[in-house]
Formats: C-alpha cells, sequence, structure tokens
C-alpha cells in the first residue's frame, strides 16, 4: 500500500559524509534508527524547513517518488544509513510558504494545528512525516499548478536541472541548450530564490503581490556570466520599478538608497518614483544576502542615466 510523506530538506547534517548524499530532486538520506516508514514507491512533499530558508519561513517547494532504497553505511547507534533515488520529480511553479492564507486556512487531515501555537511542534523534528493522500494532494495541486502543454515535461526538466545548477554548483551558470529556452528557467529558479530572500516583497515600493514580483539582476544576466547565480547579485522589484531599473531610470546609491536620472522626461512616471527618492531600500532577511555594494558601483556606473 502506498504512503504520503513529507520530506524536510536543506538542513546541515552533523556528519558532512552524509549530507553530500542528500540532493534535492535526487536522492534523500535519512536513518532507519530514527525513521523507519518510507518504503520504495511511496509519494513525497519536499519542505524547506524556517532554519534553512532564506526568509526564515518554511515553504513547499517540490514532490517525487521514493525510488530504489540502498544503504550506505551506520549511523552512530549502529542503524543501517540510507539513501533513496528520486523518481518522476516535480518542481513547483507555485511555492507555498507558512504565513500564507491558504494555508494558514487549510484544515489538515493528519493532525489539529494549534492557531495559538502556530506551526510549533507540527512537524516532526526529526524532518519525516507521514500524512493522509488529502494533505499530499492538497499541496501538490497548488503547487504543481499541471499544464496541458505537450512541453509540460521537458520544462519541468529544466527548471529541475535549473534548481539543482543553482543550488550545488557556483554563482557561474553555463549557457544551456534543449527543446525549450534554458535561459528563462535559469532566471526563473534565480527570481525565486531572490524572492524568497527578500521575502515576497519589491525592496523599493514594499509591494507583495507574487504574481507581479520578479528577481532581477543588479549586473545583467547576459553579460556577467560569473554572477548569474549569485544572490547578491540579485534585488526583489515589481514589475514597473524591475523595468525602470533596467532602463536606468533608477538605480541604487552605496547606503541603499533610491537615485533618480535626470533623464526621466514622463512628468506621470516622475511623479510616481519621485516619493521613492532617497528612500532605503527594504532588504533581505539575512544580512549575507545583502546586495553587493560593487555590483550595485556597477550598475550607477554603466547603466544609470545621468
Amino acid at each position: 500500500m502506498r504512503r504520503y510523506f513529507i520530506f524536510d530538506t536543506g538542513v546541515t547534517l552533523k556528519n558532512p559524509e552524509y549530507s553530500k548524499h542528500d540532493i534535492e530532486f535526487k536522492q534523500y538520506f535519512w536513518s532507519l534508527g530514527r525513521y523507519n516508514k518510507v518504503r520504495e514507491g511511496d509519494k513525497f512533499i519536499y519542505r524547506k524547513p524556517s532554519k534553512v530558508s532564506f526568509n526564515k519561513q518554511f515553504y513547499f517547494f517540490g514532490s517525487g517518488t521514493v525510488g530504489r532504497i540502498k544503504k550506505i553505511g551506520l549511523d552512530d547507534y549502529g542503524k543501517d544509513n540510507v539513501i533513496c533515488d528520486i523518481v518522476d520529480p516535480i518542481k513547483f511553479t507555485e511555492l507555498l510558504f507558512q504565513k500564507d492564507e491558504t494555508l494558514l486556512n487549510y484544515k489538515w487531515k493528519w493532525k489539529t494545528r494549534n492557531e495559538e501555537k502556530g506551526w510549533g511542534q507540527f512537524f516532526n523534528n526529526y524532518g519525516m512525516n507521514e500524512i493522509p493522500k488529502e494533505d499530499y494532494d492538497f499541496l501538490l495541486n497548488i503547487g504543481s499548478n499541471f499544464k496541458t502543454e505537450p512541453d509540460h515535461e521537458e520544462e519541468n526538466k529544466e527548471l529541475i536541472k535549473s534548481h539543482i545548477n543553482f543550488i550545488y554548483q557556483n554563482h557561474e551558470v553555463e549557457d544551456r541548450y534543449s527543446k525549450v529556452k534554458t535561459r528563462g528557467y535559469e532566471q526563473k529558479v534565480f527570481s525565486e530564490y531572490i524572492r524568497i530572500i527578500y521575502d515576497n516583497r519589491c525592496c523599493v515600493t514594499g509591494l507583495s503581490t507574487r504574481s507581479l514580483l520578479q528577481g532581477c539582476h543588479i549586473s545583467s544576466y547576459g553579460k556577467d556570466k560569473k554572477n548569474r547565480g549569485n544572490l547578491k547579485n540579485g534585488l526583489c522589484m515589481s514589475l514597473i520599478i524591475h523595468k525602470c531599473f533596467d532602463e536606468g531610470l533608477i538605480t541604487i546609491d552605496q547606503d541603499y538608497k533610491i537615485v533618480l536620472s535626470p533623464k526621466i522626461i514622463d512628468p506621470e512616471l516622475l511623479n510616481y518614483l519621485s516619493r521613492f527618492k532617497g528612500v532605503k531600500i527594504n532588504l533581505p532577511v539575512m544580512k549575507e544576502y545583502y546586495p553587493d555594494k560593487k555590483l550595485l558601483l556597477k550598475h550607477m556606473s554603466e547603466v544609470f542615466k545621468v
């Protein structure tokens, strides 16, 4: 009988020899001494716990099927450590965060959530939770946003490749070629993580409607291959602000404050942007992802219209 689970990922393991085996969308690691319910053919949803999330919120971001399980040694108590291959992985196109109303209002079949405690003690601290099929279907249907187009499978494969490249390789992203435009998927994954880093808020306006937000590069994707995947080369911006930034109509100074170009000729646009002049941007939740000041200076000198 098939079972359904939530698998946590991204938590650093104490033994680095084992952490290398936990590769999102490829394979998953656990100890049978601590959890021994999973079997080949079971389905799961990926969860990124808040302690390893860029915005300190947990979120659900993908799914898969448990493939071949094999032993890779013993844990500190003499129990088997194992890894499984991930079969039929799906990269969610809609991430589901712990503060989302859809998730907060959902009545779990698995257990009752105490609203006063929030999410405290809701998930197993070990990071593997068995859930009923109804809860699995709820998360899958929201996150996967299934399409009917014939190239959906190819698009999903490219999103997964881009995700793996982004997480497990350095900042430099090489051009790739496929049946679909891979550059768009590399940028989509980058944009997704930039939005998370900025807690899904435009760094200039504070707008939080996700469909109107994009993760943009400070130093352009096309010209700066070294920094294509560099999270310090990203800003979360609403559509019009992103366009103004790319056109050099606004820039950000070394104090993270907005500077307006004197070349703005549209009075309505100038009126709109003037409210942000000299205002400090909303910075990422985590300081280590603050925008690189050298890249901001490069934008000011090479893109900004003076």
